[in-house]
């Protein structure tokens, strides 16, 4: 049966807790069905895709060692999208390098004989963190842009 997967970048506990702190932050104020710490932890797409169960330990292998250093991640502030959904979704940009291009373009060399990757790739990529999505469009009188 086919599964989705997802291959991402995750942060260290300190940079972990500071986004989930401000997550809880806008949670206090907007509603929203994605909840880091509690549904997800923070973290940065790479790649998400569907393959086997069966393949998916096998890609996680031939992908990390094809690894050979982890980019360094530039937060670069918030970004506010509208969803097909309703609402929006609010993330932590993250600013676009050849590192996480080339982390990508690996996993998709990788992934060849197995599957293709589901989200943008390339130029279309937009690296971010998710930290909101919320459940009306209405809920940005109090929205709280600073935070350390």
């Amino acid at each position: 049966m086919m599964r989705k997967f997802n291959i991402a970048l995750i942060f260290d506990s300190e940079v972990s807790q500071r986004i989930i702190d401000y997550a809880n932050l806008l949670y206090k104020k907007l509603d929203s069905d994605v909840l880091l710490g509690i549904n997800s932890n923070p973290h940065m797409t790479i790649g998400q895709f569907s393959v086997e169960e069966s393949i998916a330990k096998l890609v996680w292998e031939k992908y990390k060692s094809t690894i050979q250093e982890l980019p360094k991640i530039t937060h670069a502030g918030i970004t506010i999208l509208p969803s097909s959904s309703g609402g929006a979704w609010i993330e932590i940009s993250v600013l676009k390098s050849q590192a996480l291009l080339k982390l990508q373009e690996d996993l998709i060399q990788t992934l060849l004989p197995y599957g293709v990757l589901t989200n943008d790739i390339g130029d279309n990529y937009r690296p971010h963190i998710t930290i909101a999505h919320t459940t009306t469009g209405s809920e940005f009188a109090e929205f709280p842009f600073e935070y350390k």
